[in-house]
């Protein structure tokens, strides 16, 4: 649980609820053509467009969607939708169906509530485990491949394919290909609007979270994507498993195997996607009770300064073991003070730095503990002490000036057990 809900990014989860705007046409809006209605004359073109994608859902081939493309700018603008929908496979697949993160202690008849109905559950019940005939069928079961189809990470096709596959079959020479030979490429990447807010919809409950709420600091949520080590991912996984132990290796402080949206519904749309469909029917934003939720599990994992804590591997990955920085640096429990101290070098500077937690800084003649762990690298800049970083022309000085002070440390405990005896 540790490992999957603060190691591990989870945006795969994101990439698939997310349902990506449509831009509907990849012309410049200048030069984009409405739906053609001239003359009287009956064409194809004078069909509705719901027509249109009817016909369209009828082509098998890419590259026949793509040849129905050429023969105008209209039907291209159709076409280009199935041209990025066969690039990025995996995205929005989940969208819609019933999600549960699933504990192998879970119990026979242990499910989440309205997963299943009651011919369903009365069917499951009955059932035996299938690579264990002397076990029951219980939820984990369905993690086994003879029960399921496993997911196994589909590769999303390359981005030069379908460039090749015209060629091969002759449809680059048509005169429009050269206009859209470079959208065949650029395909490849999804279109999320990341200057939109997004939000995570549990189409269960009618409920929202905004993505700038529960991104750790402003400016982490990108889109529906969210740096910082909190995100859509993570809010999701928090309240979705479903296990009958109660034990985890994290500190439970939500009661996090008994997921209340286990087994629910869920996508990732634009906000503003989100309020028009809100116009028609009741949602509820729930954005700030999920920012309290996960800001406990976190702080249960890191202590009060968990928001600083992530923002310190968010912004230094190379320092901190990758993206989300958490193999390499100490966790506030497994750290202690120590009164061992070492000078570090970090290129021209160097900085105090304890040997685990605690350094010491030099104001007015006074030591005074800092906890390094949440300090931020900062630039050097003038004087000495304005930040933890210390110029090479005094290092020798504060050694000294710290060896004297744990010398006079020293000396006063002998004096004071001294004076007792």
């Amino acid at each position: 649980m540790a490992e999957m809900l603060f190691e591990t990014e989870l945006s795969d989860i994101t990439y698939r609820l997310c349902i990506p705007a449509r831009s509907h046409s990849h012309l410049p809006p200048s030069r984009r053509l409405q739906h053609p209605h001239c003359n009287n004359i009956v064409t194809i073109h004078s069909l509705p467009p719901e027509i249109h994608r009817n016909i369209y859902s009828f082509v098998g081939d890419i590259i026949d969607v793509i040849s129905l493309g050429l023969t105008s700018r209209y039907f291209w603008s159709i076409s280009s939708e199935y041209v990025e929908d066969y690039y990025t496979p995996n995205v929005g697949s989940w969208a819609g169906m019933n999600l549960v993160c699933v504990g192998d202690g879970v119990q026979r008849r242990d499910y989440p509530p309205g997963l299943f109905a009651a011919q369903e559950l009365a069917e499951l019940n009955q059932k035996r485990c299938p690579d264990n005939e002397s076990q029951p069928f219980t939820l984990h079961s369905f993690a086994s491949p003879t029960v399921s189809k496993i997911y196994s990470g589909d590769t999303p096709p390359e981005s030069n394919e379908l460039v090749n596959r015209c060629a091969v079959s002759g449809i680059d020479t048509d005169p429009a290909y050269p206009f859209i030979k470079p959208y065949l490429i650029d395909s490849y990447t999804p279109r999320f609007a990341i200057n939109q807010h997004w939000v995570l919809r549990n189409l269960t409950t009618k409920q929202f979270v905004r993505s700038e709420v529960i991104a750790p600091y402003r400016g982490y949520a990108r889109g529906p994507f969210i740096g910082g080590g909190i995100g859509f991912g993570q809010v999701l996984v928090s309240r979705i498993c479903w296990s009958t132990s109660p034990s985890t290796d994290i500190e439970d402080v939500t009661n996090i195997t008994r997921g209340v949206w286990a087994g629910h519904r869920f996508d990732i749309v634009t906000r503003s996607t989100n309020e028009a469909q809100a116009r028609e029917e009741k949602w509820y934003d729930v954005s700030w009770e999920i920012a309290s939720e996960t800001g406990r599990i976190w702080e249960a994992r890191y202590g009060p300064e968990w928001r600083e804590y992530l923002h310190f591997r968010f912004e230094n990955p190379d320092r901190c073991g990758g993206p989300l920085g958490i193999r390499n640096r100490p966790t506030p429990e497994n750290t202690a003070p120590s009164p061992r101290l070492v000078l570090t070098d970090f290129g021209h500077a160097h900085v105090l730095m304890p040997k685990r937690i605690f350094a010491y800084a030099l104001r007015e003649r006074r030591f005074v503990p800092v906890n390094t762990h949440f300090l931020r690298p900062t630039f050097r800049q003038p004087g000495i002490f304005e930040n933890a970083y210390i110029i090479k022309e005094y290092k020798d000085i504060v050694r000294d000036l710290i060896a004297s002070h744990f010398q006079r440390i020293a000396l006063q405990r002998r004096d004071t057990d001294v004076s007792a005896v």
